[in-house]
């Protein structure tokens, strides 16, 4: 492996492991009225749709198991939810221009509600979700409302940081 390869690589990895640290322990500091912003779903969807769905999935994957050892829900949640939505985004990436911050917010927001929905009916299998209408009003909508808006800030620190070459189109 080439050394143009490999400094992507290991900033990603660091990258990974800030975001996945700091949204496990610290961001709690940020919540607003208990709502916090899912950096980990940001990472993962722009890693889906920039470098295809495989990329996504994998980075959803790894971005949810991880997550998962840090919170109480059964193991697994966040890992096929995650996965999924990397996965999608980039199924749906050469079908959208997402360069513009509000195009980038408004695909988290709704990354933000499918996850949501996924989160809950995976939660509900297991007892262990509130009701849909209090899931959705405190939890489901202020989350991805949140995580629309930290979204373009966090979309051009990782082109800044050139985590990923813009996919090929074509």
């Amino acid at each position: 492996m080439n050394k143009k390869r490999v400094a992507p690589l290991i900033l990603l990895f660091f990258l990974f492991l800030f975001l996945l640290i700091f949204q496990a322990t610290s961001l709690n500091r940020l919540s607003i009225l208990g709502v916090k912003p899912d950096l980990l779903l940001i990472l993962v969807i722009f890693f889906g749709l920039y470098k295809g769905p495989l990329s996504g999935a994998w980075c959803g994957f790894l971005a949810g198991i991880l997550l998962d050892t840090f919170s109480p829900v059964p193991l697994g949640t966040n890992a096929l939810s995650k996965t999924i939505l990397g996965f999608l985004a980039g199924v749906v990436a050469p079908l959208l221009y997402f360069e513009t911050p509000l195009t980038q917010g408004f695909l988290l927001f709704i990354g933000m509600l499918l996850e949501g929905m996924i989160l809950f009916i995976l939660l509900s299998s297991f007892h262990l979700a509130p009701p849909l209408s209090y899931s959705l009003r405190y939890i489901i909508l202020p989350a991805s409302l949140y995580t629309a808006l930290l979204t373009p800030l966090l979309f051009y620190t990782f082109k800044k940081l050139n985590l990923v070459p813009p996919r090929e189109m074509g």
